[in-house]
C-alpha cells in the first residue's frame, strides 16, 4: 500500500542520512586526529601558531556537533533496525565517541605542552637577554679595572670596595645563570641556542674569575703597601733615635775618663749598625719579592724610599765613624800628653836628685 511504501521510504531516508552523517563524522574525526598527531610530532613551541590550536579547537567543537547530530539520527533508525544492526550502530557510535574523547585529551595535552614550553621559552629569552646586557656592562667594568693602576693605599682601598661590590653582584647572578641552564633544557636539538647558553656560561665564568683575581691582587698589594709603610715608619723612627742618642756622645771635650766612657758607649752602636743593615736588606728583599704585584710607579716610589733609608743609614754610619775617630784622636792626644807629663816628671825628679848631690868645690 501507499502507506507502507511511504514508511519504508522514510526508513531508507533516515538510514541514508545516518550513513552520510556517520561518514562525515568519521572523516572529520580522522582529519582532526591527523592534525593533532602532525603538530604533536613536529611541534616547534617557538614558532607554533596559536591560531592553529584555536582552529583545531573550533574543529573539535564542529565534530562534537556532528556526533551529536549523528546520535539524534541514530535514535530515529534504531527502532527500525534489527538487533544485529542496532548493536553495529551502537558500536560505531561508541567508537566515534571514544575516538573523539581521545582526540580531546590529546588536544588538551598538546595545548598544555605548547603553553608550558612557550612560557619556558619566553622566560628563557627574557633571562638570556637580561644576562647578555648585564654581562656586557660587567665585562666593560672589568676591562676598565684591568687598565687602572692605583697609586696610593687610599686608591687601593677604593678599588677593593668597588671589586667587592662587583663580586657580590656577580654572586647574585649565579641563580639567574642556573635558571637559564634549567630553561635551556627545552631547547632539545637547537644547537644555535645551546651554543648561546654555553657562551653565556663561559662569559659569566670569566668575569667571575677575573673579578676574583683583581680583588685578590688589590688586597695583596694593599697589604704589601701597609707592611712596607709600617716598616718604613719604624725604621725612620729607629734611625732618628740613633741620631739623637749619638748626639749625646758627640762632644769631643772632657777628661780622659769621660772620653773613654763616651768611646765605649759609641762602640755599642756597632751592634745597631749590623742589625740595621740586616733589617734594611730584609725590607729591600721584601719589596723585590713582590715587584710583579705592584704597579711600576708605586714600585719605583718604594725603591726610592728604600734607597733613602740606605743612604740615611750610610750617613749615620759615616757620622758615627767620624765621631769615633775624633774621640780616638783626643784619647791619643791624652796619651801623648800623659807620656810627656811622665817624662817631664821623671826629668824633674832626676834634676832634683842631681841638685841635691850638687856642692861647690873649694878653690
Amino acid at each position: 500500500s501507499k502507506e507502507v511504501v511511504n514508511r519504508l521510504s522514510n526508513i531508507y531516508t533516515d538510514h541514508d542520512q545516518y550513513q552520510q552523517k556517520y561518514k562525515e563524522a568519521s572523516n572529520e574525526l580522522n582529519m582532526l586526529e591527523k592534525q593533532v598527531k602532525t603538530i604533536s610530532s613536529s611541534m616547534d613551541f617557538k614558532t607554533t601558531n596559536r591560531e592553529a590550536i584555536q582552529s583545531m579547537n573550533i574543529e573539535k567543537d564542529k565534530v562534537d556537533s556532528i556526533i551529536n547530530d549523528l546520535i539524534s539520527l541514530s535514535e530515529k533508525v534504531l527502532p527500525e533496525t534489527g538487533t544485529s544492526g542496532r548493536e553495529l550502530i551502537r558500536e560505531e557510535l561508541r567508537n566515534l565517541r571514544d575516538q573523539f574523547d581521545k582526540i580531546v585529551v590529546d588536544l588538551k595535552t598538546l595545548q598544555k605542552s605548547i603553553d608550558t614550553k612557550s612560557n619556558q621559552w619566553t622566560m628563557y629569552q627574557d633571562i638570556s637577554q637580561q644576562l647578555l646586557k648585564w654581562l656586557e656592562t660587567v665585562e666593560n667594568t672589568v676591562k676598565e679595572e684591568e687598565n687602572i693602576q692605583p697609586l696610593s693605599p687610599q686608591e687601593f682601598r677604593t678599588r677593593i670596595l668597588k671589586l667587592k661590590s662587583m663580586s657580590h653582584d656577580i654572586a647574585s647572578h649565579n641563580r639567574q645563570v642556573e635558571t637559564l641552564n634549567e630553561k635551556s633544557l627545552i631547547l632539545d636539538d637547537d644547537s644555535k641556542e645551546k651554543e648561546a647558553v654555553l657562551g653565556i656560561n663561559d662569559r659569566f665564568k670569566v668575569v667571575k674569575e677575573k673579578t676574583a683575581e683583581l680583588l685578590k691582587n688589590a688586597e695583596m698589594s694593599l697589604n704589601i703597601l701597609n707592611d712596607f709603610t709600617e716598616q718604613h715608619k719604624a725604621q725612620i723612627a729607629h734611625q732618628k733615635m740613633l741620631w739623637d742618642k749619638m748626639t749625646i756622645y758627640s762632644d769631643f771635650f772632657g777628661t780622659k775618663s769621660e772620653l773613654l766612657s763616651k768611646y765605649e758607649k759609641l762602640k755599642e752602636f756597632d751592634t745597631y749598625i749590623a742589625t740595621d743593615e740586616k733589617k734594611l736588606n730584609e725590607i729591600k728583599n721584601y719589596i723585590d719579592q713582590f715587584s710583579s704585584n705592584l704597579p711600576e710607579p708605586i714600585m719605583t716610589s718604594l725603591k726610592n724610599d728604600v734607597a733613602k733609608m740606605f743612604n740615611e743609614h750610610e750617613r749615620f754610619k759615616n757620622a758615627l765613624q767620624k765621631i769615633q775617630k775624633e774621640i780616638d784622636d783626643r784619647l791619643e792626644m791624652w796619651k801623648i800628653y800623659q807620656e810627656n807629663c811622665d817624662k817631664l816628671a821623671q826629668l824633674l825628679d832626676e834634676t832634683e836628685n842631681n841638685l841635691k848631690e850638687f856642692s861647690f868645690k873649694p878653690t
